[in-house]
């Protein structure tokens, strides 16, 4: 994959492929989850089809993101998942492939997509129309969310940004651990000015708080004033 490709993708087919190999298991987790939270609202209804709890659904998910913080154990994760045989963790995340079969199409595509960005599978994204024809404009849309997400959480891997550590005022902090804990990132443009309140003059990091983009937790500004991809999971 390119620099290009990266930042310009509307699928995320390549991008799945370069970051599965290429970014942390705590942040191709919560990426996995983070796609599968964009389809939240439609587990219900999708669920009643097959007669299934949607509770284990949202269970699996936030077990794992609990997990990927420390605050739940292997076994809890093992407890939600597949049991394949598999990577547990993968296996929770892609639980809603055992729940039932999915009628609508965004829910398919959100599965697709975090069932590859989960590490320990097949680098090989399979898109989720090969077997049901092109994709409507709706599940377009979501695959071009979901390289605006993987952007979000990975920024530009070609030009990795160096985090000061004087900007890492207690302001900076506080706005950073409240957004990244209740996921609201509605404080993103007081934390873009917090940063230049304590001397942050890097573009990349100052345009990332104030682009008006969806923001995710992992986002990259974020994990690197909070230094999440150094802290072992």
């Amino acid at each position: 994959m390119t620099e290009v490709e990266c930042l310009t993708a509307t699928t995320p087919t390549k991008m799945l492929r370069f970051y599965q190999r290429n970014t942390s298991r705590r942040k191709q987790l919560l990426a996995a989850c983070n796609m599968c939270r964009r389809v939240w609202h439609i587990i219900p209804k999708e669920c009643l089809r097959g007669r299934y709890d949607p509770n284990r659904y949202y269970q699996a998910i936030e077990v794992v993101e609990r997990y990927v913080e420390g605050h739940a154990t292997q076994d809890e994760v093992r407890a939600l998942s597949l049991g394949t045989g598999g990577d547990f963790a993968c296996d929770a995340v892609a639980v809603a492939n055992g729940l039932a079969e999915w009628e609508d199409g965004l829910v398919t595509v959100s599965v697709w997509t975090s069932a590859s960005m989960a590490p320990d599978t097949e680098t090989i994204f399979i898109p989720w129309w090969e077997d049901s024809g092109p994709p409507g404009l709706q599940q377009s849309a979501e695959q071009a969310s979901q390289c605006q997400l993987l952007r979000d959480m990975v920024g530009n891997p070609f030009r990795p940004t160096t985090f000061d550590p004087a900007w890492r005022s207690n302001r900076v902090m506080q706005l950073a651990r409240q957004m990244y804990e209740t996921r609201v990132f509605s404080r993103m443009p007081d934390l873009n000015r917090a940063l230049r309140d304590a001397g942050c003059r890097e573009d990349t990091v100052r345009i990332h708080c104030s682009e008006a983009m969806e923001h995710y937790r992992g986002c990259w500004v974020l994990d690197g004033l909070l230094q999440k991809d150094i802290q072992a999971m």
